[in-house]
């Protein structure tokens, strides 16, 4: 599986909210926030305005679905994400040989 396949099963197991709204906006508010929350915790706004080079305040619009999230910011946390699954399996490769058996 190539990692961007592998980022949109990420997106789309951890990230499921269900039935959108006619318009789509509560799902992609939700998404996008969840998305900033899971990338660097509770400091997400900070964290995702300072990758997608936007001020905190609009990552918080967007997040809250006042302002709709632009389609070009879906590619960059596509590609975050997918960056983050890559480190986090190669940091697991680690973890596990200090893993004594039972």
């Amino acid at each position: 599986m190539e990692l961007h396949d592998l980022a949109q099963v990420f997106i789309d197991e951890l990230f499921n909210t269900g039935d959108p709204d006619p318009n789509g906006q509560d799902v992609r508010c939700e998404t996008f926030s969840r998305s900033g929350r899971a990338l660097f915790g509770d400091r997400w706004k900070a964290g995702i305005a300072s990758l997608l080079g936007i001020a905190p305040d609009t990552a918080d619009e967007w997040g809250k679905g006042r302002r709709p999230v632009p389609r070009g910011v879906w590619p960059e946390l596509d590609q975050e994400i997918a960056r983050r699954i890559a480190e986090l399996i190669e940091v697991r490769k680690s973890v596990v040989t200090f893993i004594e058996p039972p």
